[in-house]
């Protein structure tokens, strides 16, 4: 069941708004409410010029005079692999609040970016949810497969490779190795805490041994920051399976797998979600602030104009800049001095 763009605003008002006429629909991504929040994707050409036109049609969004609208589905998906991906364990967006403040209390998490997190999180509540029928996994969409291959160029072997992080993996797995020589019992009994100084000098002790550098910041810092989120994910899990030390590699193995399966993915894959319900619910632009996205779609975006039905669904992936001064005319425009 898919959302006719004229009836998008009649739902949603039914659930409580009250506008004489339906406003333009704007979906957004998770990288759009992080750069709202303060922690801009460094995709973007001009960072501080995007975050500046995101604020300015926040306003605009809280005024009324647009609509801000997103999948409750795949962006709480979205936050929980984007946190994991900074190192902060949350497994549910019931409970993010709680993540970010205990990963908070180690000492190598950035405060600032932390606020920039749970400012992201306020964002999500803050705007509005595509109606429960019309919202829900699409991946089993013909069109998915053709927006990820034809239109953002990933090929199936890509998107299907069953051991996409050879490297990580084995790196997990001689950190899981080692869980006995750095854990005590009742430290390995508490299942509700996660000891992000201990795995944090249990992934040095690694990196050490390779000859690597624990960073944090840069590129390296990075893949370090989401390394050591797997890695705190692994721990957790073999914590509440395996109660005693030292762990059988049968069962890292099979821990570690899992692990992998669910928080590695591919960013075309979840922005091939976003564009699809865009296409689906008949919603006319997407707001990003990834620029590559944005050229690579609207580049290649006349391959699924030839489909049915398609012709007069197709959005329009634009930057907050760009947006914001087409929504500007059209609101001077309809109403001279705004």
């Amino acid at each position: 069941m898919w959302l006719p763009h004229s009836l998008l605003w009649g739902i949603i008002r039914i659930e409580g708004k009250d506008m004489d006429q339906p406003p333009l629909a704007i979906y957004v991504e998770r990288r759009t409410l992080s750069g709202l929040a303060g922690h801009p994707s460094q995709g973007a050409s001009d960072v501080q010029g995007e975050v500046a036109a995101l604020r300015r049609i926040w306003k605009l969004y809280k005024k009324k005079k647009i609509l801000l609208i997103t999948s409750r589905k795949d962006m709480e998906t979205d936050i929980i692999l984007w946190l994991n991906r900074q190192g902060c364990c949350v497994t549910d967006t019931l409970v993010v609040m709680e993540a970010i403040k205990e990963f908070g209390e180690w000492s190598g998490a950035d405060k600032k970016i932390l606020e920039s997190h749970k400012r992201l999180v306020h964002y999500f509540d803050e705007i509005e949810v595509l109606p429960a029928p019309y919202d829900g996994s699409i991946t089993m969409d013909p069109l998915f497969t053709l927006i990820i291959e034809k239109v953002l160029g990933i090929t199936e072997k890509e998107s299907s490779s069953p051991h996409p992080m050879e490297e990580e993996r084995k790196m997990l797995s001689e950190c899981a190795r080692d869980l006995h020589l750095w854990y005590t019992g009742d430290g390995w009994k508490n299942l509700r805490r996660t000891d992000y100084k201990l795995n944090w000098d249990l992934l040095s002790s690694m990196f050490t041994r390779q000859g690597g550098k624990t960073a944090y910041a840069g590129k390296e810092g990075e893949r370090n920051l989401a390394l050591f989120g797997l890695l705190n994910r692994s721990i957790g899990l073999i914590k509440k399976s395996c109660p005693a030390l030292p762990v059988p590699d049968i069962h890292i193995n099979f821990i570690i797998d899992m692990v992998l399966k669910k928080y590695h993915y591919l960013q075309e894959e979840r922005d091939a979600l976003h564009i699809l319900l865009c296409i689906r619910n008949r919603i006319p632009f997407l707001m990003t602030t990834d620029q590559d996205l944005i050229m690579r779609f609207n580049e290649r975006r006349d391959v699924l104009k030839d489909l049915p039905d398609l012709s007069s669904a197709m959005p329009e992936l634009v930057s907050p800049k760009t947006l914001e001064e087409r929504i500007r005319a059209s609101i001077l425009t309809a109403t001279p001095g705004v």
